[in-house]
């Protein structure tokens, strides 16, 4: 099963104590400054852009996968650190697209 979400891009659209994320037609998230933050702070910001990101973010991680597995190396049969790394891309997709519970 793969992801069903709202399609990129997604924009950041920042406010004085928040910052929306917005697609072109929907609301997506919204990234608060908290009682304790500063909204001025750098990872205010930068958590609004990472979540704006998310649909290129998972786009470029399946193309990579898909190119991979052209190569006839699925990273299944050994442990080095491009198999290794490709398990570990392999684990987050699966965690994005519904398929695991944890």
């Amino acid at each position: 099963m793969k992801a069903t979400f709202t399609p990129g891009p997604w924009r950041v659209e920042r406010g004085l104590h928040d910052a929306a994320i917005r697609s072109a037609h929907f609301h997506i998230a919204l990234v608060t400054s908290g009682l304790d933050d500063d909204p001025s702070q750098p990872t205010f910001a930068a958590n609004a852009r990472l979540i704006a990101a998310a649909p290129e973010l998972y786009a470029w991680m399946r193309k990579e996968l898909a190119d991979y597995d052209d190569m006839g190396h699925d990273g299944s049969d050994c442990d080095c650190v491009s198999c290794v790394r490709v398990a570990e891309a392999r684990a987050i997709l699966t965690r994005i697209d519904g398929e695991d519970a944890s």
